[in-house]
């Protein structure tokens, strides 16, 4: 069997004197007996005490501002009075710089020309008179143009619909006064057989 082996001489504990024993009165008992009851926290803020201004500031805030009140209430109900804004004066509109007629004339016959030349405007009315696909798009800004250049026309009195039709009629009219009229050239007719 194995022994317990020797306690060596140095490890060896003597008792000097007796343990001494910590004097408690009662008081002090009691003291250890709530800090030992009251081990969590402190209560949140139900319980923490309140300034009397804070208190205050919460009762006006909760009072019904209906109770009380010395503000005389219609009983019969009125019209509705639509509140007036104040009119604002108008601001004056900036006028538009009168141009010259020379300026606007020419201003108009450097647009017409710019159109005219327009190389996407001739692609576009040279695929029409082959009779080939437009986009809806390509349509849209073709009529646009179009448009355009029609007005450009009237403004500046150069339509030659209205042209040609007032020099034939004049031209007519010329040959009938001078006796040169044929009407066999101009209706089937009166042709000679």
């Amino acid at each position: 069997m194995a022994t317990k082996p020797a306690k060596s001489v140095g490890n060896a504990k003597r008792p000097d004197s007796k343990k001494k024993k910590p004097v408690f009165t009662a008081q002090d008992g009691r003291d250890q007996k709530k800090d030992a009851k009251r081990k969590g926290l402190k209560p949140g803020a139900r319980n923490s005490v309140e300034s009397k201004e804070q208190k205050q500031a919460r009762e006006a805030k909760n009072k019904d501002a209906r109770v009380g009140s010395r503000k005389p209430v219609a009983l019969v109900a009125e019209a509705p009075v639509k509140a007036v804004k104040p009119v604002k004066p108008a601001e004056p509109k900036p006028e538009k710089k009168e141009v010259a007629p020379e300026q606007q004339i020419a201003k108009w016959e450097r647009e017409l020309d710019k159109l005219e030349n327009d190389d996407r405007l001739n692609a576009l009315l040279d695929k029409l008179e082959l009779e080939q696909p437009v986009s809806e798009e390509e349509q849209e800004w073709l009529d646009k143009k179009l448009a355009r250049h029609q007005e450009l026309l009237k403004l500046l009195g150069l339509n030659e619909e209205d042209k040609e039709g007032s020099s034939d009629q004049d031209e007519l009219l010329q040959r009938f006064i001078d006796n040169d009229f044929d009407p066999s050239q101009f209706d089937s007719r009166y042709k000679e057989d």
